[in-house]
């Protein structure tokens, strides 16, 4: 890690435990719901990126799986597995971010019609 973002987290009290990635939902779930507040289309790119990554480095012959060490360009080894919330959770994250219409999920500035549960499964909301 580059040394001024290693100063930073540092400073902020952020900490690198591990290298690995297992295709957790939490960042893109969190770029939906900054996308969602503010419209910022830096999200969405965010987001993008994100996926390319993934694309390049956890996705295998039949799916995608864990990667060891983020800090390589390959990912390092590969696990050999795939975990359910990758479709469960990262690619629900995925579609709804890159979505037109707003027509699923939070729409700004609308009495909301569909709320989410942690593993972003659709709830209609009831009156």
């Amino acid at each position: 890690m580059p040394t001024a973002q290693s100063d930073f987290y540092a400073r902020n009290g952020f900490y690198t435990t591990a290298g690995f990635y297992d295709l957790r939902p939490e960042v893109i779930e969190s770029y939906y719901h900054a996308f969602v507040a503010t419209g910022d289309e830096k999200y969405r790119e965010w987001a993008w990126d994100a996926f390319r990554a993934i694309n390049a480095t956890a996705r295998t012959a039949s799916g995608f799986t864990a990667v060891s060490d983020v800090g390589r360009a390959d990912g390092g080894p590969k696990m050999d597995n795939q975990e359910s919330f990758w479709f469960a959770e990262v690619l629900k994250y995925l579609y709804l971010i890159f979505q037109e219409g707003g027509k699923v999920g939070f729409v700004k500035g609308a009495e909301q019609k569909w709320v989410f549960n942690t593993e972003a499964h659709p709830f209609k909301v009831r009156s």
